[in-house]
């Protein structure tokens, strides 16, 4: 993510460019990445596509941490655990009160997982969600969304009717 002229940030270009071929209706997007099982590399792939995506002029960039369960986007971007984030803004009603995580350079906002919930599923699917998703629509151009798995959990049927699509990530 760091050294912009590496063979795997051209890749992740390559698959920003093959992204906004398919992204052709008008408006926000919102844009869910999974994979089948753990350690397939989703939340890697995540941070990645975001900031490849914020690098590019005049396009405003949220990735959110959903994977409610296991989330690991902290972590990678060594903002330690949070006491705020997706799980506490849900639970308050949906509205944004300074949780986002601004980074200057490339220009990207980050929702961080917050801390564990019971009932994640439940979160995800209630319409705190719908509303914290409008919010982000008014803010923001394009929305990725870090997801759980889909095999051992149903976190992303949760929120698959609020996505424009779904990047499976898979472990070669």
């Amino acid at each position: 993510a760091t050294d912009s002229d590496s063979p795997i940030a051209q890749q992740y270009r390559m698959l920003r460019t093959n992204l906004q071929a398919l992204m052709t209706r008008p408006g926000p997007k919102v844009i869910a990445v999974t994979s089948a099982v753990h350690s397939e590399g989703k939340s890697v792939t995540a941070l990645n596509l975001a900031l490849t995506f914020a690098r590019q002029e005049h396009l405003n960039v949220v990735l959110v941490d959903a994977d409610l369960r296991k989330s690991s986007l902290h972590a990678w971007l060594g903002l330690g655990e949070r006491s705020t984030g997706l799980s506490t803004t849900l639970l308050q009603g949906g509205q944004l009160n300074g949780e986002l995580v601004r980074l200057k350079e490339p220009p990207l906002a980050i929702l961080p997982a917050g801390p564990p919930v019971e009932h994640p599923t439940e979160l995800l699917e209630s319409s705190n969600m719908k509303r914290l998703l409008a919010t982000l629509k008014a803010q923001f151009d394009l929305i990725l969304i870090d997801t759980p798995p889909v095999l051992p959990v149903a976190d992303l049927g949760s929120l698959a009717a609020h996505v424009d699509g779904v990047l499976l990530v898979v472990r070669a």
